[in-house]
C-alpha cells in the first residue's frame, strides 16, 4: 500500500511555521487572521517615510492579483518554471511585508512547483487566494491611514 505524502507535505510546513510564528509574537503585534504584523509599516517608514510604507503596500496590492493569475496560468499550460517565478515573488513580497501566512502558502506552492505536483498546488494555491482576499481591507485600511 503506497503512502500519498503529498497532503502531509502541504501540512507540515504550514504547521512548523505556525508553531514558529507563534513562538515569534510579541505584545499583540500580529494579527489574528493574517500573521500581519503591524510594527512593519513604522519599520518602512523609518526606513523610507511614508512614502515608502504606502509604496510598498501599493505595489503588494497592484501586483500581487497579477502575481496570483500568473501562477493559475502556469498551472493550466503546465509551466510550472513560471508558477516557481510567480509565487517566489509573492513569497518575497508578503515576507518583506510580514504576511506571514501568505509566505508560508506561497514557500509551499514554490516547492510544489518544483516537484512538479500540479494536483498538489491547487489546495494551497485556493488558500493563498484566500489568505489575500483577507488581507486587502486591512492593508488598504494601513495605507489610507498613512495618508492622514
Amino acid at each position: 500500500m503506497a503512502l500519498d505524502v503529498m497532503p502531509l507535505a502541504y501540512a507540515l510546513p504550514i504547521w512548523m511555521g505556525q508553531q514558529e510564528a507563534r513562538r515569534v509574537r510579541r505584545g499583540g503585534a500580529m494579527t489574528a487572521g493574517q500573521d500581519f504584523d503591524e510594527t512593519v509599516l513604522a519599520r518602512l517608514q523609518r526606513l523610507g517615510g511614508v512614502q515608502l510604507a504606502q509604496r510598498m503596500l501599493a505595489l503588494f496590492l497592484e501586483h500581487t492579483p497579477k502575481q496570483l493569475e500568473a501562477v493559475r496560468v502556469g498551472l493550466q499550460e503546465g509551466d510550472f518554471e513560471s508558477v516557481g517565478r510567480a509565487v517566489h515573488s509573492l513569497k518575497s513580497t508578503s515576507g518583506h511585508l510580514r504576511l506571514v501566512t501568505m509566505q508560508e502558502l506561497a514557500e509551499n506552492i514554490e516547492r510544489l512547483a518544483m516537484a512538479k505536483q500540479r494536483e498538489a498546488i491547487l489546495g494551497p494555491l485556493h488558500d493563498l487566494e484566500a489568505a489575500f482576499a483577507r488581507v486587502v481591507p486591512i492593508l488598504e485600511k494601513y495605507w489610507s491611514e498613512l495618508d492622514t
